[in-house]
């Protein structure tokens, strides 16, 4: 059994605030950070105050908005991330099948923080083993009583009980639910059915362990959602609306920002969905390729509301491979030949989303229709990218990378995560879909269902939490300078070993050209660029590859 207060040290807000000295806490928002001065090098990162964003409690608090961050890879200027990140929506199944809606409303509202900093120290928590400096941060959380059956109006919590040891059971023990044997008896008195919603809402500072290269630094932002109930449910589900600016958007600017630095960039922000390749393809040893035909299973960009709702994570997946539904260039860069696309249980159609403004080349004007006006960055983003990434490939073996193990070191989670190679990022009883609301926005749908994902029997235990987005997102604001100075040259030595079309520029002195290179290749032996250029990966068959895997 434990109170409320127990049962919310599961949250990351909780984790990252173990040690915060009181002048760190509050119960209002902090002030925004200040823009530091001078150059902020890599060992100051990792302690630069970057993020902040605007809360009220007292009438949305399901919502965050104007969240930014400060970017030294933007001239430090205040970047707006997000305009917007809602939970939407919370509800949970009972047993016996009612659908019940738990208004996040501040009617509700049990508990309520901010914290300026925290620490997760590595391996100090099995639910947040990761290194990472906090930096603002907020937790709500809201409180239900059903006191008249599942079906009726939910009733506020009482203070009194918040703090009793009864206010939710030990894992999987129902309050009232005794077994007696015959010619027994025992007094039974039912408690009404009670739900938990925590919304832990945790920035970090930067660091280079959101993907397996660490080329990227990236801040990191974390929208948890937690469900608990002290009765056995079917199934818990949330919504989150992220809202991205329709263009790019910069800040209180620093004097010595140089945007010229950054004239590439479009000013429009788009999204791009990817599949990562479960099979390695190397340029050599302990070099995986960037290149997209070999790194991406398939891919989508300039993704909009248009594009329909798709598979992010699926518990009906049992795994397979989906047979000649894309087709790469062959070695001569001018026929493609057909490939199988491996996936593994639980693998949705996309594995990640890239929202971010694209690129340009001057050398557009000169060479046009061939996307040098429109390059997509990936695999990793030069500036202003917010990704999400719910599942990485296979052969990623770094912890930051690994999904989830359906086995759990605590009796309250369903499973642990950063254990298995390949799976994805949310426990396994959880699916996930995306659904794009603009080119800038999504909202991710997530629902647990009983114990493996499909069956509501059995069910998802009294007093264990359903925890939604543990993933997160990363935004890029740095590249390592040395690595990508290698890629640039070895991109630029294959174009020429390779007779690829030549634009008049090159990676090492042209930014978008490496982006561009990645995804386009071709033979430089024909007059016409259109005929010079082909992309490197090509769909033959887009229901196959929306489709599972599994019959």
């Amino acid at each position: 059994m434990a109170t409320l207060d127990q049962v919310l040290r599961y949250s990351m807000f909780s984790q990252a605030g173990t040690s915060v000295p009181l002048s760190d806490q509050s119960v209002v928002p902090f002030p925004k950070p200040a823009i530091p001065k001078g150059k902020i090098d890599d060992d100051d990162a990792v302690r630069q105050p970057i993020w902040h964003f605007d809360h009220d409690a007292g009438a949305t608090p399901n919502r965050i908005t104007n969240l930014t961050c400060i970017s030294r890879g933007m001239g430090k200027g205040r970047m707006l991330v997000a305009s917007e990140v809602a939970v939407e929506r919370a509800g949970i199944v009972s047993v016996q099948g009612a659908a019940i809606d738990l208004p996040l409303t501040p009617q509700f509202l049990l508990r309520k923080g901010y914290i300026r900093n925290g620490k997760l120290r590595p391996g100090a928590s099995f639910l947040y083993p990761l290194a990472a400096e906090t930096d603002l941060s907020m937790s709500v959380t809201f409180g239900y009583d059903f006191k008249d059956g599942a079906g009726t109006s939910p009733a506020v919590i009482p203070e009194d009980a918040r703090d009793s040891l009864e206010f939710m059971p030990a894992p999987g023990k129902e309050p009232g639910k005794v077994t007696i044997g015959k010619g027994q008896k025992a007094r039974v008195v039912a408690a009404p059915l009670r739900v938990i919603v925590c919304i832990s809402f945790v920035t970090a500072k930067e660091r280079a362990d959101f993907e397996p290269g660490a080329i990227l630094g990236a801040g990191r932002v974390w929208p948890h959602v937690l469900i608990m109930a002290n009765r056995d449910i079917a199934e818990s589900s949330c919504s989150i609306h992220v809202k991205r600016p329709v263009t790019h958007d910069i800040r209180d600017i620093g004097r010595d920002f140089d945007h010229s630095l950054h004239a590439d960039m479009n000013t429009t922000i788009e999204s791009s969905f990817y599949a990562d390749n479960n099979t390695l393809i190397q340029l050599g040893p302990g070099a995986p390729s960037p290149y997209w035909d070999d790194l991406f299973a398939w891919y989508e960009v300039g993704v909009n509301a248009g594009t329909g709702t798709i598979r992010a994570v699926d518990a009906l997946e049992k795994g397979g491979a989906i047979t000649r539904a894309v087709s790469v260039l062959d070695s001569t860069q001018l026929a493609y030949v057909a490939r199988d696309t491996p996936r593994v249980a639980g693998q949705g159609a996309f594995d990640n989303i890239h929202i971010a403004p694209t690129m340009r080349s001057p050398r557009a004007t000169v060479h046009p229709g061939v996307g040098l006006d429109r390059i997509y960055m990936a695999p990793f983003c030069e500036h202003d990218c917010l990704h999400a990434h719910w599942r990485w490939a296979t052969h990623n073996t770094v912890k930051p990378v690994l999904g989830w193990s359906k086995v759990s070191s605590d009796p309250r989670i369903p499973g642990q995560p950063y254990l298995v190679a390949g799976a994805p990022m949310v426990p396994a009883n959880q699916s996930v879909s995306i659904t794009m609301t603009s080119p800038s926005s999504f909202r991710y749908d997530a629902k647990a269902v009983g114990t493996d994902g499909v069956n509501r029997s059995p069910a998802i235990p009294s007093g264990t939490f359903s925890l939604f987005f543990h993933h997160g997102m990363a935004y890029a604001i740095s590249l390592s300078s040395l690595k990508i100075q290698t890629l640039d040259s070895l991109i630029d030595a294959n174009a020429i070993a390779r007779n690829e079309p030549g634009v008049g520029a090159t990676a090492t002195i042209h930014t978008p050209i490496r982006y561009w290179r990645l995804r386009f290749g071709g033979d430089d032996v024909f007059l016409s660029d259109t005929d010079k250029v082909n992309e490197r990966q090509k769909v033959a068959n887009r229901a196959k590859l929306l489709a599972r895997a599994s019959p």
